[in-house]
């Protein structure tokens, strides 16, 4: 109302102080009438606005509020972001914080790699492995991959992540008794986000990686995600035929989770194309996404790249990608991630090289 004071912070942060008993409603009758505005189709720009309050309910100290509201981050995906502050809110705004502070001091003691076996969904033999990455600490316990792989993209830092599993994946893979790498396709792989790919240090960082643990390439896949297709096209050709020069396999993961280009992929020299879980999750329930996956599988067999299939949960998606024609997959119908002891086990691998 008139009497209600605003203060502005500083730049575009403002300050409400309200006696508003319906302070909730209030916010988000705000919120709606904000959307209403239709910013980005009349004036063309994106609305991200964050609201976040407080209300003297709760038993936060008002010293603290302030702080407090002011490390809550919004959702850049949200056009309106609106949050409240309250005891549970405020235990994640410390444990996000706590989690960004080890980025920000470049200090991950508790990231480690799990394997998820990659099986011939036939005869259910282990034929390979993905490397993922997986982060506990003395204090927060375990750090679930949702909540620091997106802090690590926030902050630039996921690079720490991917070159950490790139080099955990070459003493997973030099432990491996060789009888067994002698195994035809045999390949472990590890995941290097868009923004480790456009890194000027990427390429000199996995050849110092190969060097040291001599590893032979051929032993390894590099896993780039599919949002790697909307980077400058010369740019991705040429650090990709870099690494196959070097003779590293390369998958494009997650495809039909984006917008993919058929017509890009036709040109790109890759090896593998790793269908994500989205669509199978469908194809038991729904014809159009069954029609849609089997194209696919035959649009990609046709131009020739090798399919693995993640995500597989249930027998009758199973018994679908069989009747398909799909060799090799992992999902938790098989194996969930594991440890490197569970994965030799697994395998009925000895330790001994």
């Amino acid at each position: 109302n008139k009497n209600t004071p605003i203060y502005k912070v500083s730049g575009n942060n403002f300050y409400i102080i309200s006696t508003n008993e319906n302070i909730d409603e209030k916010i988000n009758k705000i919120k709606n009438e904000i959307l209403t505005l239709n910013f980005e189709e009349i004036y063309g720009f994106k609305t991200n606005i964050k609201i976040n309050y407080y209300t003297k309910d709760s038993s936060i100290k008002v010293n603290k509020v302030f702080k407090y509201l002011e490390m809550i981050e919004s959702d850049k995906n949200i056009g309106v972001c609106v949050i409240k502050l309250n005891e549970d809110s405020i235990k994640n705004l410390i444990r996000k914080n706590k989690i960004k502070q080890l980025f920000i001091k470049n200090k991950l003691p508790g990231l480690y790699p799990v394997f998820q076996p990659k099986f011939n969904i036939r005869t259910k033999q282990v034929v390979g492995a993905e490397a993922l990455a997986r982060l506990n600490d003395y204090e927060l316990g375990t750090i679930y991959p949702n909540e620091f792989i997106t802090m690590a993209e926030r902050l630039k830092k996921v690079h720490l992540i991917d070159y950490k599993i790139a080099e955990e994946t070459l003493k997973f893979i030099n432990r491996i008794p060789k009888k067994y790498l002698e195994k035809k396709d045999f390949k472990v792989s590890f995941n290097i986000s868009l923004q480790t790919f456009e890194r000027e240090d990427f390429l000199r960082t996995i050849d110092k990686l190969l060097k040291d643990y001599e590893v032979h390439t051929s032993l390894i896949e590099i896993e780039l995600t599919e949002s790697i297709l909307g980077l400058n096209l010369s740019e991705i050709l040429k650090k990709i035929e870099i690494l196959k020069n070097r003779g590293i396999q390369i998958s494009i993961d997650d495809f039909t989770a984006g917008n993919s280009s058929v017509s890009l992929l036709s040109i790109l020299p890759i090896d593998v194309i790793k269908f994500d879980k989205s669509v199978l999750d469908l194809v038991t329930t729904n014809v159009t996404a069954s029609n849609m996956y089997i194209g696919l599988i035959n649009m990609i067999k046709t131009s020739n790249f090798k399919i693995v299939v993640e995500g597989i949960e249930t027998e009758e998606q199973l018994k679908f990608l069989l009747e398909n024609g799909i060799e090799v997959g992992q999902g938790f119908i098989f194996s969930r991630p594991i440890s490197e002891k569970d994965f030799f086990k697994l395998s009925k691998w000895d330790s001994e090289k």
